[in-house]
């Protein structure tokens, strides 16, 4: 009997050692050549560098994720404002851990050629928005000769938004955006259009989140009568008033911008309430004394 299971086990062994080199793991590093910023995206961002360690890696697996590369490297360039980027990536398997080289030639970046912001809504014939309308555009961010980056047009369009939503039209928003780009001649085309949405006015006062201390205490400090215009700095305003009383460690202050709620929108706030107990230390020095171990004790529930 202990023969035949010998007999078993010999070929079963013989197998697993032939099987084995066809189980392991294909190990490969990866070296990208690329301008730095590009290189550094690059390497944060490809699969075939994230899936380095993969235990199934396999030379047919290997060569998806080569030619996948080339196509992520070539939008990465894209975004970063190079169009005309050539790539080539090949795989050096004559040594151990085989090679994937990436080069990236990104050629000339593209630059914004012209910006046109248009305006919709109610503020378009708000002559008291004429100057609002007038530092949006004087405070555009990504303007005529600077390099185009896809991160930086959405970081202007959205700064665009919140300077218009900061008084009286805080429902704006971005209605149309368009970059044009002519790769031949690296330049880009910008075009947005923003909306007002209704002119807001401030409503009622609700309060949320105080344990300690009346509602009465957070109504005094507000710098704002319901029927106000909507302004985001008197809300910034109120927040600074409410944390600078001691009374709360946490504030939070918006108005609803639901349309419907525009002539009347509630203005929203959130406290949390500071430790009825305060204690500060610290050591202090004294040109008489010298050295000193000063404590501060203080109870912020007055209300008690």
């Amino acid at each position: 009997m202990s023969r035949c299971l010998t007999c078993v086990r010999l070929p079963l062994l013989v197998l697993m050692c032939v099987a084995s080199p066809a189980l392991a793991r294909l190990d490969y590093r990866v070296e990208i050549e690329a301008p730095r910023e590009l290189k550094s995206t690059l390497e944060k961002g490809l699969n075939i560098v994230r899936w380095r360690l993969d235990p199934d890696m396999d030379a047919e697996r290997l060569k998806r994720l080569v030619d996948e590369a080339v196509h992520e490297a070539r939008e990465a360039a894209a975004t970063d404002g190079y169009f005309s980027a050539q790539v080539r990536a090949e795989i050096e398997s004559a040594e151990e851990p085989w090679v994937v080289r990436l080069r990236v030639e990104p050629g000339e970046r593209t630059r914004v050629h012209e910006v046109e912001i248009r305006f919709s809504g109610p503020a378009t014939s708000d002559g008291e928005a004429r100057a609002l309308l007038t530092k949006v555009r004087e405070g555009w961010l990504l303007r005529r000769g600077q390099p185009f980056r896809q991160d930086e047009w959405e970081g202007a369009k959205r700064q665009a938004v919140r300077e218009l939503s900061g008084w009286r039209y805080a429902a704006a928003s971005i209605a149309d955006s368009r970059a044009y780009i002519d790769p031949q001649e690296h330049r880009a085309s910008l075009m947005v259009e923003i909306a007002s949405g209704p002119p807001f006015r401030f409503g009622e006062l609700h309060v949320s989140g105080a344990k300690r201390y009346p509602d009465a205490l957070i109504e005094n400090l507000v710098p704002v009568h319901p029927g106000e215009v909507y302004d985001r700095d008197k809300v910034v305003l109120y927040q600074r008033r409410l944390l600078e009383s001691g009374y709360f460690a946490s504030v939070q202050a918006e108005i609803d911008v639901q349309r419907e709620l525009a002539d009347a929108a509630p203005l929203r706030v959130a406290v949390i309430d500071s430790p009825k107990h305060h204690v500060e230390s610290g050591i202090g020095y004294n040109t008489d004394v010298g050295p000193r171990f000063e404590t501060r004790y203080s109870n912020q529930d007055v209300f008690s």
